[in-house]
C-alpha cells in the first residue's frame, strides 16, 4: 500500500515470526532457543517452551493495537504507526521487568533506532504465562505497531517491522554479552 504500509489478514502475530525466522536463518555468537506457539491470547502455547527451556531471558515479539487513527487521542492512541517499535511496561496478563524495559529504550538511543511506550494497559500475549515460569524469567515485549489488529486488514508500517528487527538483535546482543 502507499506510503509503505502493508496490509494482510493475520499479521499479529506473523511479522514476530517473520523477524524470528530472520534471526534463525542469520549467524548468531550464541545460543537462543525460539519458540513459535499458538494460542498467544492467552499465553498457553508459550508456558510449556518456558517451563522445559528456562531461560535467563525471554523476548516476546508481536504487534499491538496502534490506535493512531481519528477520534483517537493521548493515550488512547496507544502507540503509532511508523514511529517505531512499542514497548511494554505491563499489559493485562504481565508487569514487565523493569530494567529490561529500561535497558531496551537505552538500546534503541545508543544504536538510533525510533522506539515508543505503549500507553495504554490493555491486551496480552505469551509473556503472561513466560514471565511465571520456572521459577520466574524476566521478560519484555516487543510490539511492531499494528492499525486495526485481529481483523481481515490488519495494517503495519514496513518501516516499524524493519526497526523491531534491528532493536531484537541489538537487544539479544546485550543480553548475551552481559
Amino acid at each position: 500500500m502507499g506510503e509503505g504500509f502493508i496490509k494482510s489478514k493475520a499479521l499479529d502475530d506473523r511479522v514476530g515470526c517473520a523477524i524470528l525466522i530472520e534471526m534463525i536463518n542469520s549467524d548468531t555468537e550464541y545460543d537462543l532457543y525460539f519458540s513459535f506457539s499458538t494460542r498467544e491470547e492467552v499465553g498457553s502455547g508459550a508456558s510449556a517452551a518456558a517451563f522445559n527451556i528456562k531461560p535467563d531471558y525471554a523476548l516476546v515479539l508481536e504487534t499491538t493495537t496502534a490506535a493512531d487513527i481519528y477520534p483517537a487521542k493521548g493515550d488512547e492512541r496507544v502507540c503509532v504507526c511508523g514511529k517505531g517499535p512499542v514497548i511494554s511496561f505491563m499489559d493485562r496478563g504481565t508487569v514487565y521487568d523493569r530494567d529490561m524495559y529500561k535497558m531496551i529504550f537505552d538500546i534503541a538511543k545508543t544504536n538510533n533506532i525510533p522506539c515508543q511506550p505503549k500507553t495504554r494497559v490493555a491486551g496480552g500475549n505469551n509473556a503472561r504465562q513466560i514471565h511465571v515460569s520456572a521459577g520466574g524469567v524476566r521478560t519484555a515485549a516487543i510490539s511492531v505497531p499494528c492499525r486495526y489488529i485481529h481483523s481481515a486488514s490488519d495494517m503495519l508500517k514496513f518501516s516499524d517491522v524493519i526497526e523491531t528487527s534491528k532493536l531484537v538483535k541489538a537487544v539479544v546482543n546485550k543480553l548475551a554479552n552481559d
